[in-house]
């Protein structure tokens, strides 16, 4: 797993999947730390080389800046994000004109053994979010509404640098990222924020990378073999119970 772009998919946030369909599965509601509400619409594709996306956009609001507003002033009193979410939806100040596409997840089943038993996750297979919900962690957070509905998500076999710290120091913190041999068909470790296993192995390969990529994961360690065999797998039921 090579921290390089698949040649495949476009960042273009203007461009969907191409694909001969697209039927829409359902369509669910985040709240960033931000107070920015965020909506995710899910859709299966046919005639496409992604088997699934994710569509994210930025709610607009009747009155700029208060669903952000609001939102402050209700986690400051308790509230839940979920129950945030129902209130703002309830008030009816959508501005669906002002809606902003920021983002989009691509991603396969992919199916693997967890022992003797064979299960099925998805696979992330390119996602683009616009930069200035990056530093939110939207990503991070997208994967996790992702893993909540499907139990399994799992890494690309081709990342960026960016793609490969996201899986180090933020879905490790959402809960445990087992490491995965899809030649031996089983997990070999469990990924540390150090981005490598506790046990040593290291997931991700220098294969293809500049020096100055290579600078930018230090002192995280590289494998000088191929990795592209190798994947990071979160599983729904090791969340953290204090993430």
């Amino acid at each position: 797993m090579a921290p390089n772009f698949t040649s495949s998919y476009s960042k273009d946030l203007n461009r969907k999947p191409e694909c001969e369909r697209e039927d829409e599965i359902e369509s669910f509601h985040y709240l960033t730390a931000e107070g920015d509400l965020l909506k995710i619409t899910e859709y299966a594709l046919t005639g496409s080389e992604f088997h699934y996306y994710s569509k994210i956009v930025a709610l607009g609001c009747t009155t700029e800046g208060f669903y952000a507003d609001h939102a402050e002033f209700l986690r400051s009193h308790r509230f839940s994000d979920e129950h945030i979410i129902g209130e703002l939806l309830e008030l009816g100040m959508h501005a669906e004109e002002d809606d902003t596409l920021i983002g989009r997840v691509a991603y396969n089943d992919f199916t693997f053994f967890d022992g003797s038993v064979i299960k099925t996750g998805k696979q992330i297979r390119g996602v683009a979010i616009l930069d200035d919900y990056q530093a939110g962690g939207v990503a991070r957070n997208v994967y996790k509404c992702l893993l909540l509905k499907h139990e399994y998500i799992v890494c690309d076999n081709l990342q960026t640098i960016g793609g490969g710290s996201l899986w180090v120091s933020g879905m490790t913190s959402i809960g445990e990222v087992r490491i995965y041999d899809t030649i031996q068909k089983k997990f070999i470790d469990v990924l540390s924020k150090a981005g490598c296993g506790y046990n040593g192995i290291i997931p991700w390969s220098a294969e293809g990378l500049s020096q100055a990529d290579i600078a930018k994961w230090e002192p995280r360690k590289l494998s000088m073999d191929s990795c592209h065999h190798i994947v990071n797998i979160i599983s729904k039921d090791r969340i953290y119970n204090n993430d």
